[in-house]
């Protein structure tokens, strides 16, 4: 037997089409007292999308192959109808012993099989604020094609209660992934709205010396940046820590190409490591001393971050979680590069004076040296001295 979940999915109309607008709930029409509130409109019952699709997410390893990843577009986008959508727009189960008599018809890649075929609607238990509870969230479903095992009314009864089972834990992911979201965007926006901001007491000024400098460089380092490590470090560390968190391995993982992607390498460049090896950019990520950047790093960073054609990488840009917190990474240490740079100028200029002070010195003690003993040999090679006068 075959059991095999997909997720309903929304999906952009066919051309020259649009998607219809989503009904809205009637206006109050009775009357109200001086100052009374309406009453809240009654809630609509679920509401499906004219175009969508049914995308397989998880099959039984001998159908993994051929069904995750695939989808099973609606009737409305132009394909035949099917059983799974029967299910689909009544909300209810399927179940047929002979698929080979169904109606309509049942398709196994496409090709009529012989078997039997049952599924079940994965509904919604919570209501929103617009909709009741009921809304289709997927299918799950299980097969015998090509045997002759024939779904019993038991097999059945299991398929319903798995599909319970499903629904609940399906919604309650989402439910956690959506506050999740929530509590990402807004670390992500106060992070690069805020806390990155560059305070006045860090701002470098003309009149800089070596100390000063350092001094707002290392204050920079160990508040702005140092608050971006901290967050990697707990938002996304090198290894899940609860069954549904994060980890630093998904910035290996975005799409090729894709803005987060452009992230990812660019970081990588700019401390010198590489995302294939996570342990590895973990350590370079928190050991990174920003007095160490140089042009050259800086320059490479910018070329992965925004190539030549590519539409440029802002903080308002829709990227992914770790990436908002790799870009907030990027911005501090590309704008303490220019001060670090400065600091490292005027470090080998200061060192350049030293060495010439030193070199100066050596120089003068030899040359006072040489001329001593100049001095002495010409003592050594004169006249005697006269001999003294007799005393009278």
């Amino acid at each position: 037997t075959n059991v095999y979940v997909a997720l309903l999915e929304k999906r952009a109309p066919p051309e020259g089409e649009e998607e219809p607008p989503e009904p809205e709930p009637p206006a109050f029409e009775g009357e109200l007292a001086e100052g009374e509130e309406p009453p809240p409109p009654p809630k609509l019952p679920p509401h499906l999308p004219k175009y969508c699709a049914l995308k397989y997410v998880h099959a039984n390893d001998e159908q993994k192959d051929l069904l995750v990843g695939k989808e099973l577009a609606s009737p409305d986008l132009g394909k035949k109808a099917s059983l799974s959508f029967k299910g689909v727009y009544e909300r209810k189960s399927v179940t047929v012993q002979n698929v080979m008599e169904s109606d309509p018809p049942l398709i196994f890649h496409d090709m009529p099989m012989p078997g039997s075929f049952a599924l079940h609607p994965l509904l919604s238990t919570l209501e929103t604020e617009k909709y009741l509870a009921g809304n289709v969230m997927g299918v799950i479903g299980c097969d015998t094609i090509n045997s002759d095992f024939i779904l019993q009314e038991e097999d059945d009864r299991v398929l319903s209660e798995l599909a319970e089972c499903a629904s609940v834990t399906y919604e309650r992911l989402v439910e956690e992934a959506r506050k999740r979201k929530e509590e990402e965007d807004e670390i992500a926006r106060k992070l690069l709205e805020e806390e990155i901001a560059v305070p006045e007491d860090q701002v470098p000024g003309d009149e800089e010396t070596i100390e000063s400098l350092e001094e707002k460089i290392e204050a920079a380092a160990g508040s702005r940046l140092a608050r971006v490590k901290t967050l990697l470090k707990e938002r996304t560390p090198p290894a899940k820590t609860g069954e549904h968190g994060r980890e630093l391995a998904e910035v290996s993982k975005f799409a090729e190409g894709s803005e987060s992607a452009r992230v990812a390498a660019a970081v990588a460049a700019l401390i010198s490591s590489s995302t294939s090896e996570i342990e590895e950019f973990a350590t370079a990520l928190q050991s990174f001393d920003v007095k160490t950047v140089t042009e050259e790093l800086v320059a490479a960073c910018n070329g992965l971050l925004n190539p030549e054609g590519a539409e440029k990488i802002t903080p308002q840009t829709e990227i992914e979680f770790p990436a908002k917190l790799l870009f907030a990474y990027i911005t501090v240490v590309v704008e303490l590069s220019g001060p670090a740079k400065k600091l490292a100028d005027m470090k080998a200029e200061e060192e350049a004076k030293k060495q010439a002070e030193e070199e100066a010195r050596i120089a003068a003690e030899e040359a006072a040296a040489a001329e001593a003993a100049k001095a002495a040999e010409g003592g050594e090679g004169g006249e005697a001295p006269a001999e003294a006068a007799p005393a009278e």
